[in-house]
């Protein structure tokens, strides 16, 4: 599959993601999805933590 643009490739990477975590832990909210997803994303930008000068 092949997304024609940035955004819909970011939704269908988190849908798949979504879909996943529901499948594995089907206790757990998405919410916690989402905090391992922000959490990793920091972890790969590190310089989005950094403060604005």
């Amino acid at each position: 599959m092949e997304a024609e643009s940035e955004q819909e490739a970011a939704r269908t990477v988190a849908e798949a993601a979504t879909a996943s975590w529901k499948r594995k832990f089907p206790s757990s909210k998405v919410d916690d999805c989402t905090v391992v997803c922000l959490f990793l994303q920091d972890k790969q930008h590190p310089s989005s933590l950094a403060p604005k000068t």
